[in-house]
């Protein structure tokens, strides 16, 4: 699910040309750090903005850009 609405989300910013190369960075970066989870074996915590940013905090090794938080705070949401 969260794959799908990232996806839907890279198609939006493909869409708007001026926020496009900073929306496409955020996205692969989140698509990076997403791909580093063992959905088997974890809950990703979707319906909860601030636990999700806490995990993607957490699998980057580093504090969140604005972009990335805002991307997340969209994809709980949605």
């Amino acid at each position: 699910m969260i794959n799908t609405k990232l996806l839907l989300l890279e198609y939006a910013a493909r869409n708007n040309h001026e926020e496009e190369h900073a929306s496409l960075a955020a996205i692969k970066s989140i698509r990076k750090m997403i791909s580093q989870i063992d959905f088997s074996s974890e809950v990703v915590p979707i319906d909860n903005p601030e636990r999700l940013i806490k995990l993607m905090a957490s699998l980057k090794g580093e504090q969140l850009t604005g972009l990335e938080i805002n991307i997340l705070y969209d994809i709980a949401n949605n």
